[in-house]
C-alpha cells in the first residue's frame, strides 16, 4: 500500500496512477491511499493495519480471533481514540466498525496479537468479555452466550483480571449475573 505522495516520490505521476488503475494492476482503497493488486490479494489485516495504525482490534474480531464465536464478523470491529476524524473509517472495502472510546479506556486491556501472519493490537480476552457484556444489546444473544461458555472453559481465563477490568469498565454486576454462576 502506497500514499500518494510516495507514488510520486517513486516517480508515478497521476496520469500513469490512472493508467495502472484502469489495468488492475492497482486499486484505490481510500483517497489517497492505493495498494498493488498482485498475484494474490492483499490481507485485509495488512490494509487495516496500514490504514488505521492506531487502531486496536475489539469485540466481535476479538472474538473471533480468539475462538469463542464460529461466526466470521460482517465487518471489522475496531476501538479508536473518541477524538479521532469519523470520515476516517468511511471504507468501502473492507467494512469497518468503529468503536470510539475515551484514550484511557482504549488502552486498557491491549496486548499484541498475531492475525494472518501480522502482529496487531488487540483487546485481550478478559477486557473483549467485559465489551461484551457492556454492550450487551449490541450483539446478537447466541454470540455472547457462545462467548461467555467458550472464555469459561478457556484455560486463559483470569478471573482476578475480568473482574478488575469489570470494576474499571462500570459493569461488574453484569460480570458478577451472567459469569458467577458458570464458576
Amino acid at each position: 500500500m502506497a500514499r500518494t505522495a510516495e507514488l510520486r516520490a517513486a516517480g508515478i505521476n497521476h496520469y500513469r496512477l490512472q493508467q495502472l488503475m484502469a489495468d488492475g494492476m492497482v486499486e484505490c482503497v481510500r483517497r489517497g491511499h492505493y495498494q498493488w493488486i498482485g498475484e494474490s490479494a492483499p490481507s485485509d489485516v495488512r490494509t487495516l493495519t496500514r490504514l488505521f495504525p492506531d487502531a486496536v482490534f475489539c469485540m466481535q474480531t476479538a472474538l473471533f480471533h480468539y475462538g469463542y464465536t464460529e461466526r466470521t464478523p460482517d465487518e471489522w470491529h475496531l476501538a479508536v481514540s473518541k477524538f479521532s476524524n469519523r470520515k476516517r473509517f468511511c471504507l468501502h472495502y473492507p467494512a469497518v466498525q468503529p468503536h470510539f472510546l475515551t484514550p484511557t479506556t482504549l488502552q486498557l486491556g491491549v496486548c499484541r496479537e498475531t492475525m494472518d501472519g501480522i502482529p496487531v493490537h488487540m483487546h485481550n480476552r478478559d477486557r473483549v468479555i467485559c465489551d461484551c457484556l457492556r454492550f450487551r444489546n449490541s450483539i446478537d444473544p447466541e454470540i455472547l452466550r457462545k462467548a461467555v461458555r467458550a472464555y469459561v472453559e478457556d484455560p486463559h481465563m483470569n478471573t482476578s483480571q475480568l473482574l478488575d477490568y469489570a470494576q474499571r469498565l462500570r459493569c461488574r454486576q453484569s460480570v458478577q449475573n451472567l459469569i458467577e454462576p458458570w464458576l
